[in-house]
């Protein structure tokens, strides 16, 4: 295997951790709100947006070399939209990390109860898995260990993936999932919302930023094309073919257990499938969700670290210092208390997630990356020479060729000379003034497109906040 084949690979896979985690678990849920048909075309919408706008992010990544999303926005925007950035951001990763206990605390307690038959306390849980699991994970100084097991125990996101396949082929013919005291789970795949055309449409935009979350990649995306070995524009050519790679996978995997998922269980799904499958009583099924959840717990740290990070940095202060540690701790203990404190008021995954990405996700996932569309060809203009790969070679032959051409420039007749410089400046002058217009062109139509896009985001942003805010009401 080259170089190149294993750097991609091994993209492809960090990429696929990235995008295939917490979301996967309630898709089929919006399977169930929404019906096969509009969920399919919200799909193709997310796929589409994510493909045609992660193409010029990743070429932003490389004309900027930026190594983080932050950084991105402070080259290509401003200094204070960055720290805005930032805090959206760690807004989000406050979401992810009370669905991480959500998830973990409910797949530790269909374990307990069905395979030792003990009813845990659902605030209990949740307590001790944050005092004595979550916290000590959080006070480690190096994460490097815990990085290398999370790597190796993310195979578990492929494995509940594959075993949800599978639980639908085995089941598929008879139409029963299983039977359980109360009844059994029977297969039913909804073709349309169950509800009327209005509610059904506003769901439809409550659900968008939701399944736009099931293929972020957005902060990593600087990170890799930065770290990857080779000339810069070797790294990104690696980059997009392991972006466009991982999220073809993605989005196979993920719309395979949207779809499968809400036909085993019909009616009876809930927000996380895995406990979905705590009336089958299945030993396998138990196990594969405590298996997620412990992939889940590994990762909680290693995503409150940069979170831990980001704040220091905010904060003027050195991370490596005895101060700076200090508040990583007092950072950790705040973080691990609310997410705890909103995970034993709030068990829903999907409200939680609706309503972080419909206030901070709007900004992070949609305006951002459309703002930087917009300025891209500006971007590219001032740093196309990253696009050529340079070597001693290619400098040296410049250098011969341009000392070559010192030595002719003074055998030629000073009248020809001076003609013939007037005409390349005439030239260079009209080609330039050329790609002014167009480029001015470019930008007036960018500028009308994306602010329009923004707008729509925005209206997006608001409505599906509006019907979160009802749901978690009701």
């Amino acid at each position: 295997m080259t170089n190149t084949n294993k750097q991609i690979y091994q993209t492809v896979f960090t990429l696929l951790t990235s995008m295939i985690g917490q979301p996967l678990v309630s898709a089929a849920f919006v399977v169930n709100q929404l019906g096969w048909v509009l969920t399919l075309s919200a799909y193709i919408i997310t796929i589409l947006f994510n493909g045609f706008i992660l193409k010029y992010f990743i070429d932003l990544a490389h004309y900027t070399q930026s190594s983080s999303y932050r950084e991105m926005a402070e080259k290509i925007l401003s200094k204070r939209l960055s720290i805005v950035l930032e805090i959206c951001i760690i807004i989000i990763y406050f979401g992810v990390e009370t669905i991480i206990l959500i998830i973990a605390s409910q797949s530790l307690i269909g374990f307990l109860q069905n395979v030792f038959d003990y009813s845990a306390n659902s605030y209990a849980v949740k307590a001790i898995l944050a005092v004595c699991i979550i916290f000590p994970l959080c006070l480690l100084k190096s994460l490097k260990q815990l990085s290398k097991v999370a790597s190796v125990a993310s195979m578990a996101i492929f494995i509940t993936v594959i075993s949800i396949m599978v639980y639908f082929f085995l089941h598929v013919g008879n139409g029963v999932l299983c039977t359980h005291q109360s009844g059994q789970i029977t297969f039913n795949l909804p073709k349309w919302p169950k509800t009327n055309v209005l509610k059904s449409i506003l769901y439809f935009v409550m659900y968008l930023p939701v399944l736009q979350s099931n293929f972020v990649s957005h902060t990593m995306l600087p990170n890799l094309c930065f770290e990857l070995q080779g000339e810069p524009v070797v790294r990104k050519k690696i980059l997009l073919k392991s972006f466009f790679i991982a999220l073809s996978i993605s989005f196979a995997m993920i719309l395979a257990v949207a779809l499968m998922g809400a036909a085993m269980f019909g009616d009876d799904i809930q927000d996380n499938i895995l406990s979905a499958f705590k009336p089958c009583k299945w030993v396998w099924a138990d196990t594969m969700s405590l298996l997620y959840a412990f992939v889940l717990i590994i990762l909680y740290p290693l995503i409150l670290y940069p979170v831990k990070i980001s704040i220091i940095n905010l904060a003027k202060k050195d991370p490596s210092s005895k101060q700076g540690y200090k508040i990583m701790i007092i950072i950790s203990i705040s973080y691990i208390s609310l997410s705890t404190g909103l995970a034993m008021g709030l068990e829903s995954i999907i409200i939680i997630l609706g309503l972080i990405l419909s206030m901070a996700g709007i900004l992070f996932l949609f305006v951002y990356p459309l703002l930087f569309y917009m300025k891209y060809p500006q971007i590219k203009e001032k740093n196309i020479k990253l696009d050529q790969i340079q070597s001693d070679d290619s400098s040296q032959l410049e250098n011969l060729i341009e000392n070559m051409s010192n030595s002719t420039s003074i055998i030629i007749d000073d009248d020809k000379e001076k003609l013939n410089f007037q005409s390349v400046i005439f030239q260079e002058t009209e080609v330039k003034q050329k790609k002014i217009k167009d480029l001015t062109k470019i930008k007036l139509s960018r500028k009308v497109s994306v602010w329009l896009a923004i707008s729509i985001c925005v209206i997006i942003g608001i409505v599906s906040l509006t019907m979160n805010i009802l749901d978690a009401i009701a």
